[in-house]
C-alpha cells in the first residue's frame, strides 16, 4: 500500500510542478522533461500494484465483472482529467495568457484528487492479499515467516 502512497505524493508534486510551469510560461527544458518523467514513474507506481488490489477483494464468480469495472473507471477518469483540463484551458478564449491563467483551478483540482487517491490507498489493509500467517510467497502455506 505504500508504494500506491508514495507514487500518488510523487505524482502530485511532479505534475502539481509541470502545470504551474506550464501556466507560468516556462514550460520548457530539462527540468520540465524531468518532471513528466518523474510524474510517469509516479503513474507506474499507483497504475501497477491497483489491478491486483481490486481483484483480490473480488470473488472469483465476479472476476470478470470486477476487472471490467476497474477499466472502466480508469478509462472514464482519464477521459473527465483530460476533458477537465482541457476546458480550463479553452474557457479563457483566444487570449493565451489567460488560457494559462484558467490552468491554476486544474492545478488544485488535480493536487485535491491525487490527495483523496492517497488517503484512500493508506486505509488499504497491511495484508491485501489476505496472505497472514504463514505465506511462503510462492502460493504454498509454510512456516510463520513473519516473526510472530
Amino acid at each position: 500500500k505504500w508504494l500506491v502512497v508514495a507514487g500518488a505524493g510523487l505524482i502530485a508534486l511532479s505534475g502539481a510542478l509541470v502545470l504551474q510551469r506550464i501556466a507560468s510560461g516556462q514550460a520548457e527544458g530539462v527540468l520540465l522533461l524531468a518532471l513528466l518523467a518523474l510524474a510517469g514513474i509516479g503513474m507506474g507506481m499507483v497504475m501497477g500494484p491497483l489491478p491486483p488490489v481490486v481483484m483480490a477483494q473480488v470473488s472469483r464468480a465476479e472476476a470478470g465483472t470486477g476487472s471490467a469495472m476497474l477499466r472502466t473507471a480508469q478509462q472514464i477518469g482519464g477521459a473527465l482529467g483530460i476533458a477537465l483540463l482541457g476546458a480550463a484551458y479553452l474557457a479563457a478564449g483566444s487570449d493565451a495568457s489567460a488560457r494559462l491563467a484558467g490552468l491554476y483551478p486544474v492545478i488544485v483540482l488535480f493536487l485535491v484528487g491525487v490527495i483523496v487517491t492517497a488517503l484512500l490507498a493508506m486505509r488499504l489493509p497491511a495484508d491485501i492479499f489476505g496472505h497472514g500467517k504463514g505465506w511462503v510467497g510462492n502460493g504454498q502455506r509454510g512456516e510463520d515467516v513473519s516473526g510472530h
